[in-house]
């Protein structure tokens, strides 16, 4: 999955996804497997502190959860 990795105004490191449709389809695939755990290969992109602002048209969450749209 694509991501955007940087620090947020208490320095601590987020990461959000760019590729929420297969985030979401994963997510559901952990519930179906449990106790069984799915693991995803990141590939992170820096983003620099100046740029952050970005981030935020992103998500709305944080990056908590998804919400699909009908």
């Amino acid at each position: 999955l694509e991501a955007l990795r940087y620090l947020d105004d208490d320095g601590i490191t987020k990461v959000h996804s760019m590729e929420n449709r297969r985030l979401y389809c994963l997510k559901q695939h952990q519930q179906a497997v449990l106790p069984w755990v799915v693991y995803v290969r990141l590939r992170c992109t820096d983003v620099p502190s100046f740029e952050r602002t970005l981030v935020r048209f992103i998500s709305r969450s944080g990056g908590i959860d998804v919400h699909v749209r009908a």
